[in-house]
């Protein structure tokens, strides 16, 4: 074989192999586009995540029980990273690893007597996604792991959800059901919520969501078919209305709930 064959054949090979590493890129980007603007769409976390923390605020001060302060509240998604993305293979079925979603927040309370400070507090709140199954041709969530599943501010005075257990009966007409633990100092100055998109639960009156002897819990005939996550949130209202202390006083957890 003459030096101009090998050089040829060389030639092929390199710029085989170039391909191929492109479509791989190609395809990892792709799916990581396609994951990435599901989690900021409307059926995504940072929808549930931004209207659990209005709903919130919007519930309890309607009820009373917030209002020794006028409130405003915000969150925005500061980052999301897909560390770990697979190629779609083909199948429509796309799987990423590693996601973390960091939301930054702000919560200002404007005194309602003049024996009162101003509240002009924040935080951060960062939720780990170990992994996620999406199904890009039906455009549904097939499965999510997270790790861990609750997040709250990085202190030791802020309420801390655990051991959250879930039961989503679509079909046989039981409703949803969750549980966890729930760590705060002062359960009856703790409120808290269950977004789920638009619709939400609340520790009010109808008592749906009950917070007491340290456990969260809530119990309804509705089933979620019409959402694939929900977002708890709960808050201290002595830490977050105390001036002696930075902290907000806010737990909050993400459920997938395919």
């Amino acid at each position: 074989m003459n030096k101009k064959k090998i050089i040829i054949i060389l030639f092929l090979i390199l710029s085989l192999s170039f391909v191929l590493t492109g479509c791989s890129a190609i395809g990892e980007l792709k799916t990581e586009t396609i994951v990435g603007n599901y989690l900021e769409s409307e059926d995504g976390p940072e929808s549930v995540v931004k209207q659990s923390l209005n709903q919130l605020f919007a519930k309890y001060s309607s009820e009373g029980r917030l209002n020794d302060y006028e409130w405003t509240q915000n969150i925005n998604l500061k980052d999301l990273e897909i560390m770990e993305p697979v190629a779609d293979q083909g199948t429509g079925i796309l799987t990423a690893g590693r996601i973390r979603l960091i939301f930054d927040y702000t919560i200002n309370g404007d005194p309602q007597n003049s024996d009162l400070k101003p509240i002009n507090k924040g935080g951060t709140l960062t939720y780990e996604i170990d992994s996620l199954t999406y199904d890009n041709k039906k455009e549904e969530l097939v499965s999510m792991t997270e790790t861990p599943n609750e997040v709250s501010d990085a202190n030791s005075e802020s309420p801390v959800i655990s051991g959250i257990k879930t039961e989503n009966s679509k079909d046989d007409g039981n409703g949803f059901s969750l549980t966890a633990n729930l760590d705060t100092k002062n359960v009856a100055e703790t409120v808290g919520i269950i977004s789920l998109g638009k619709r939400y639960f609340s520790g009010s009156t109808d008592r749906v969501l009950d917070i007491t002897n340290n456990q969260l819990s809530l119990v309804t005939q509705v089933t979620l078919a019409e959402t694939d996550f929900a977002s708890i949130m709960v808050i201290n209202y002595d830490e977050l209305t105390s001036t002696d202390s930075g902290q907000t006083g806010l737990a909050a957890a993400l459920i997938a709930v395919p």
